[in-house]
């Protein structure tokens, strides 16, 4: 199941994941600001507003990342206090979506 390890973890993937959703959001807002200043001409407002928006939306991702994560490790933990297979919990976890 993506999110988990074995023992029910978070993987360093998901995390190193997290941080990029977040520094790429903020990245990624600053630059569209950038530009809009540089075509409009104008002073850095939309650069400082894009800086606003994408960390504001990088959160956003990340607090969704996280929500996933922690609802497959939770699935995985009550497959294990069940003692269903792995495969059987991402069965289960596919139908819900």
């Amino acid at each position: 199941m993506a999110g988990t390890n074995k023992k029910g973890e978070l993987p360093g993937m998901a995390l190193v994941g997290a941080g990029l959703i977040l520094v790429t959001g903020t990245l990624a807002g600053y630059g569209l600001g950038f530009l809009v200043d540089k075509w409009t001409h104008m002073t850095p407002i939309w650069a400082i507003v894009g800086l606003i928006l994408g960390t504001a939306l990088g959160f956003y991702d990340l607090l969704l990342l996280l929500r996933q994560v922690t609802k497959a490790t939770e699935l995985n933990r009550a497959a294990k206090s069940l003692d269903v297979d792995e495969k059987d919990c991402d069965n289960l976890h596919e139908d819900k979506d």
